[in-house]
């Protein structure tokens, strides 16, 4: 499957398929990202991937992986980095430090996933 999103629109993986590929511009930065299962493996894609801008200048790119066909692993890299889709906007609007707000949302993908 391909994804390409208009200018600074997030670009998100959530290893629902077995193969993504896609583009997006933010910030003045094309990126590109790639996600498919290893071609011997009979599990699914469980890694996910996150570009998205934070602020006018700022890009935060995330990869979660999803711990090699343990039970629910693709779901708990989609939570992780779902919470950074959602948290990031609202820490954003709150004028919070990006790595602050980095932190914070790992934080509340590892309270979600637990």
């Amino acid at each position: 499957m391909s994804v390409t999103t208009g200018n600074d629109a997030p670009l998100a993986f959530y290893g629902e398929h077995e193969f993504l590929q896609g583009s997006t511009l933010i910030n003045g930065f094309e990126v590109c990202g790639f996600s498919a299962r290893g071609p011997h493996k009979e599990t699914d894609n469980e890694d996910s991937g996150l570009a998205m801008p934070y602020g006018p200048d700022g890009l935060v790119l995330a990869v979660a992986d999803g711990a090699g066909g343990l039970p629910a692993g693709r779901k708990a890299s989609n939570t992780l980095l779902q919470a950074f889709a959602e948290t990031l906007p609202e820490a954003l609007a709150d004028d919070t430090p990006m790595r602050v707000a980095i932190i914070s949302a790992i934080e509340e993908g590892n309270r979600r996933i637990q």
